[in-house]
């Protein structure tokens, strides 16, 4: 099984980031990736909370349910149904402190390409090199709301 892991340092502290991540349903918001995102059972956030994503590509979208939250810290979703050639997919989005007051965030992904040789054959060339370019994104996003979110709370503050 394929596992993706994808790192980037943000200049914001981890509580920052977290608050972001931990708006369970509104992913959208930050990731370039989306179109839209929407609750779609359980919890608003924790484990059984349920939401909808649809890729920004206009053709995909997957419903991601929490399998593990570690508060302040991490949680981890599977994927639950979708339109992405992927099957038995689980993500963990997790962001810690950093001794400069920054913080890291980390998204790791495993997944198994659909069945048939076409995806098998893809996986290594075409299929592992996109998942990774979009996990990089949803970092980026996220280090980009989050800054924004700190300058915006500094103005608002002066």
């Amino acid at each position: 099984m394929p596992t993706i892991h994808v790192t980037r340092d943000l200049a914001v502290p981890a509580n920052r980031a977290w608050a972001l991540l931990a708006d369970f349903a509104n992913i959208h918001l930050w990731n370039p990736n989306l179109a839209g995102s929407t609750h779609q059972g359980g919890p608003v956030c924790g484990v059984g909370a349920t939401r909808r994503c649809d890729l920004a590509d206009g053709k995909n979208s997957i419903v991601e349910r929490v399998v593990e939250w570690q508060e302040g810290r991490s949680y981890t979703v599977e994927v639950v149904e979708g339109t992405m050639p992927v099957v038995d997919a689980r993500v963990t989005l997790a962001v810690e402190p950093t001794p400069d007051g920054g913080s890291r965030g980390t998204i790791t992904m495993s997944y198994r390409p659909k069945p048939g040789l076409h995806w098998q054959l893809a996986e290594p060339i075409a299929l592992r090199p996109m998942m990774r370019h979009m996990l990089g994104k949803v970092l980026f996003g996220l280090a980009e709301r989050a800054s924004s979110s700190t300058t915006a709370a500094s103005s608002s503050a002066a």
